[in-house]
């Protein structure tokens, strides 16, 4: 996560005059909910604080950036290896501009970028600044329209990459529908906006609200979905970007303003004793205590997993070369997918070292086992375990249990 670099950048809330929890909580509601400038300052109106449209709108544009900077410096995770290319229309200054996205096949947000045409320069830039987002989860297939642009970047990039890691580029009709849905979403909140003056603006804008949507979706390294978890990780980025952590909980109560319960809680919590960067790891991810070097395994892991996962070979293949490449056996590759699979990210293929282990069987099961093997297996002749196995796997099923496999008894 972020650490003593990032305190000891300027501080950006020099000579503002609100307090820097006012600040980042207007650019949050802007940013996250469909309002305009003006509803922030009538909801902020409304908890004590006055504040003009205008004031907001400025602050927008300057921590924008500020907190997409912040959260993919730190929080960078995985990104899927099929791309869903396109551009959608957004009007800035009264004419009509480009929304260059891009989503993978889960939906996760690649990248995004605002021209002022549509042709293939301004396509080479955005996939060129796409690529260097993702850095390690560089794309296999690209979906996109029919439009000639694509074909004629993507071809110039594999000509740079070789036959050996060309990028697919697919066109047909209605396979990029999760782009445009995802389209659908950014434009219903961009509507209360009724467009912006400069493109200065709408950049620094977009940022915070594309930042904001992916902190939603938990798209992030240690960031989960639900109101309460996107409260907690938006509060750790602002109070790194504040550059201390103390006199939080003070500014709630001594000011008298009301900012919801959720997100003084968070505050609460922060500026307790446990405020540092390690209480947040520890809360969201459980991986406080890990080291360097497991942190560099599990990364390493998770590479050669997203692989697997994404690749076009079969999984037993490749499988098997990633065991040869990281040197583990075939095994601990499957064990490794089963933990990584479901929500892919890299605390889960950390070392376990805090928390009861999980049994391997239930009680009932464990009486059944040991029953048995008192009866079948305790005896100066010691038969084989086979047979003795399938009548445990027989009376755990009579007893409607799940029947334990051969390596738990045997264990």
């Amino acid at each position: 996560m972020m650490g003593g670099p990032m305190a000891q950048h300027k501080n950006p809330f020099k000579r503002h005059r609100f307090p820097r929890e006012i600040i980042l909580l207007a650019v949050r509601w802007y940013c996250r909910y469909p309002l305009s400038c003006r509803d922030v300052r009538d909801l902020l109106a409304e908890r004590g604080v006055t504040v003009d449209a205008s004031t907001i709108h400025r602050w927008v544009r300057k921590f924008g950036p500020e907190i997409r900077k912040r959260a993919y410096g730190g929080h960078r995770s995985w990104r899927g290896q099929q791309w869903h290319v396109d551009e959608t229309y957004i009007r800035v200054g009264g004419r009509w501009c480009y929304l260059w996205r891009a989503v993978d096949q889960l939906g996760q947000l690649i990248d995004f970028r605002l021209t002022a045409r549509r042709n293939a320069k301004a396509a080479r830039a955005f996939l060129r600044q796409a690529r260097e987002t993702v850095r390690l989860y560089q794309p296999l297939t690209i979906v996109t329209d029919k439009a000639l642009s694509y074909a004629k970047v993507i071809g110039e990039i594999n000509d740079r990459l070789g036959p050996e890691h060309t990028i697919r580029h697919v066109d047909r009709k209605y396979l990029n529908n999760r782009i445009e849905s995802d389209h659908a979403a950014i434009k219903q909140r961009l509507r209360p906006m009724r467009g912006f003056q400069t493109m200065a603006g709408a950049k620094a804008a977009l940022a915070g609200i594309e930042t904001f949507r992916t902190i939603r979706k938990g798209q992030f390294e240690s960031c989960r979905t639900g109101v309460a978890f996107s409260s907690l990780f938006s509060a750790h980025d602002y109070y790194v970007i504040s550059g201390r952590y103390g006199d939080i909980a003070h500014h709630f109560s001594a000011k008298g303003f009301n900012f919801g319960s959720v997100f003084q809680q968070v505050a609460t919590l922060l500026a307790r004793g446990a405020a540092g960067p390690e209480s947040f790891i520890s809360m969201t991810s459980g991986g406080a205590h890990a080291s360097d070097e497991a942190w560099a395994k599990a990364t390493r892991i998770a590479r050669d997993l997203d692989r697997i996962l994404d690749g076009a070979a079969p999984v037993r293949e490749s499988v098997v070369r990633a065991a040869y490449e990281l040197r583990l056996s075939t095994r601990q590759i499957y064990n490794y997918l089963a933990r990584y699979r479901e929500e892919r990210r890299v605390s889960s293929l950390l070392p376990r070292t805090s928390g009861p282990r999980k049994p391997r069987v239930s009680p009932a099961v464990e009486s059944i086992i040991a029953m048995t093997l008192r009866e079948m297996w305790l005896c100066p002749e010691q038969p084989d375990l086979a047979p003795i196995v399938e009548e445990i796997r027989a009376r755990c099923a009579e007893e409607g249990h799940t029947p334990p496999a051969y390596v738990t008894v045997a264990r």
